[in-house]
């Protein structure tokens, strides 16, 4: 799906940024890829991926 490319610009809170970015490179990964896969996966399932993501975290928090 090669186009056109934009840029996407999101505020957030810096430790929240900070953590993100900690975690990814803790983990081998590309932050701005990661915003990318998940955009597409959205757009792919179309659910409401963030009603699910917070269950997902509800239950993990319970379990521990």
């Amino acid at each position: 799906m090669a186009g056109e490319m934009a840029q996407f610009n999101v505020r957030m809170d810096a430790k929240i940024l900070d953590d993100y970015k900690r975690y990814c490179e803790e983990n081998g990964l590309d932050p701005h890829q990661q915003v990318v896969l998940y955009i597409k996966k959205v757009l792919e399932m179309r659910y409401n991926f963030q009603d699910r993501l917070y269950e997902q975290m509800l239950k993990g928090k319970k379990e521990r």
